[in-house]
């Protein structure tokens, strides 16, 4: 059997690797500023389309997030088991792999509640991609193991 793609980390440990990741730039430089949001501008081209031609018609729900800070990171929440598979590490990696810089992207897991096509069972996790890596936080109750399936 293959080993996980997720690499789960300890509550402290995913906390100490992503909160710094995530940290807006102070008083950024416009040319900063214009840099960053010209490459987000890029990694959401990419990475919403590829998400909607996998998931558009189907009843799965996601939200990439448009509060865009000045630094490389971007998130998103997934609300669907269906979307934990994969797929979903493949699309996100793949948009990834095409950026300049090293990007942390974070993906709020929250399948725990009926969006109006059934009862989500996965739990609520938290998974970030950073360096072609992926890491989970183990201190949240999910299923991880459907990444793997």
């Amino acid at each position: 059997m293959a080993s996980s793609r997720i690499i789960l980390l300890r509550d402290d440990e995913f906390w100490n690797l992503y909160l710094p990741l995530c940290k807006p730039v102070e008083a950024p430089s416009p040319a900063l500023k214009q840099e960053v949001y010209s490459e987000l501008n890029d990694l959401d081209g990419i990475l919403r389309p590829a998400l909607d031609a996998r998931w558009g018609k189907t009843d799965a729900y996601w939200e990439v997030m448009d509060d865009w800070n000045v630094c490389y990171h971007h998130s998103m929440s997934v609300h669907s088991d269906a979307m934990c598979c994969t797929e979903l590490l493949d699309i996100v990696q793949g948009a990834l792999g095409q950026m300049k810089h090293d990007w942390c992207f974070h993906v709020s897991l929250e399948c725990i509640e009926d969006m109006g096509w059934g009862p989500q069972h996965a739990g609520f996790g938290q998974i970030v991609f950073y360096q072609g890596k992926v890491y989970g936080n183990r201190g949240r109750e999910f299923n991880y193991a459907l990444f793997d399936a």
